[in-house]
């Protein structure tokens, strides 16, 4: 039998898709906490408090600073956000921190990225698990406009 040798960088990754965070269920309704936009914005600058209730569509992205995969998804991230902008609000959430915390709570976000489709209505739609490539991410916001 051969060796195997695995690089840092390959175990860092395994690490950011399989880490595992606490899941609790928050007792808030369908709508959900308030989403007060302590999330960095990508392409969208809705700020309005309508715009965090649902009436615009939101996709969120779930990442953490020590992920790689979710650095390297950023700019597609931001990149089809601008192409939607007004009509889907992109929004960049640290799981480990504040706000982002809660909501990756809330939405049991286990592994990093996810990301996390939000309908007009404010229900999920989809949740994606991993990096997308520009081609998906903007397949899936067509599909969320639907």
């Amino acid at each position: 039998m051969g060796r195997r040798t695995i690089s840092a960088t390959a175990i860092l990754a395994m690490l950011c898709f399989s880490s595992s965070l606490t899941s609790s269920v928050l007792a808030a309704g369908p709508s959900g906490a308030s989403d007060s936009k302590s999330g960095s914005a990508a392409g969208s600058t809705a700020s309005s408090p309508a715009a965090s209730k649902g009436t615009m569509p939101r996709i969120m992205d779930f990442s953490a600073e020590w992920c790689v995969p979710c650095k390297k998804f950023a700019p597609t991230f931001d990149k089809v956000g601008k192409n939607y902008k007004n009509k889907v609000e992109f929004i960049h959430y640290d799981s480990e921190k504040g706000e982002g915390k809660v909501l990756a709570d809330k939405y049991k976000v286990n592994s990093l990225p996810t990301i996390v489709f939000i309908d007009a209505k404010g229900n999920v739609s989809k949740y994606e698990k991993g990096i997308l490539t520009e081609a998906e991410l903007t397949k899936r916001t067509e599909d969320l406009l639907k």
